[in-house]
């Protein structure tokens, strides 16, 4: 080989080893420029993210409060409908125990009443036996 052709490999070689080289950064950059952009859409979506979970968190506090304030705007009607309900089942409860101590007043004095019709009963069929025996008496001694 004379020196023109190892020249000429030198060359051919040194070119393949620029263009490879060349190939190399190219291929470099492009991954580098790549992963740039997926670190720039990671941040944007953590961003997004961030932003949505905020949005959410004041939407839920807003949700919160707003229940909060309706709880304590009908606590004084919720306390009016208990009153109201426990005043209607203590008038049950009354109204009932009027009735038994009716009742109860109804039956002592219907048995009063028998105690006495039985007890002048009694007293007439005491009355008439005692005539009887007089009358049983008078006869006999005639």
């Amino acid at each position: 080989m004379d020196q023109s052709q190892v020249q000429n490999m030198n060359q051919a070689a040194q070119q393949v080893t620029q263009g490879t080289m060349q190939s190399l950064q190219t291929i470099n950059e492009q991954a580098v420029s790549v992963m740039q952009g997926n670190m720039q859409l990671a941040q944007e979506v953590f961003q997004s993210s961030m932003q949505q979970l905020q949005q959410q968190t004041q939407a839920m506090q807003q949700v919160t409060q707003t229940l909060s304030e309706q709880a304590q705007s009908q606590q004084p009607a919720v306390q009016t409908l208990v009153q109201q309900s426990t005043n209607v089942y203590s008038d049950f409860l009354n109204t009932a125990m009027s009735l038994y101590q009716q009742g109860a007043q109804a039956w002592a004095q219907a048995a009063q009443q028998s105690m006495q019709a039985a007890g002048q009963a009694t007293q007439q069929s005491m009355q008439a036996a005692g005539q009887a025996a007089q009358a049983t008496n008078q006869a006999a001694q005639q």
